[in-house]
């Protein structure tokens, strides 16, 4: 299981995946040279939390909390796993700060 949450299914005989992996391309950053491979990504079993910030995600604890919420987001970036930073801002999720003691 990785920090993304995936997990990745091997044949601990022959080391081969149980099911396919993907590779996929990510979005590259903003800056100057940005080179990006691609990302492996399993088909199954379905990731274990939540990978991207999307509107309906958001807290929703009223129908005003949840549209201001969707507000203030629609002000940063945000997309899926591995979205860059950005200038304006970046949401992710996971964030990438989390292995940061």
């Amino acid at each position: 299981m990785t920090k993304q949450a995936f997990v990745y299914v091997f044949d601990r005989v022959t080391g081969t995946p149980v099911w396919p992996i993907e590779e996929r391309p990510v979005s590259p950053s903003a800056g100057p040279a940005s080179n990006v491979a691609d990302a492996p990504f399993p088909i199954k079993p379905a990731p274990l939390d939540l990978q991207s910030a999307r509107d309906e995600d958001l807290i929703d604890l009223t129908l005003d909390i949840h549209k201001e919420a969707i507000s203030i987001a629609a002000s940063y970036d945000r997309g899926g796993l591995f979205t860059p930073q950005s200038q304006r801002g970046t949401i992710q999720v996971p964030d990438s700060w989390s292995n940061v003691p």
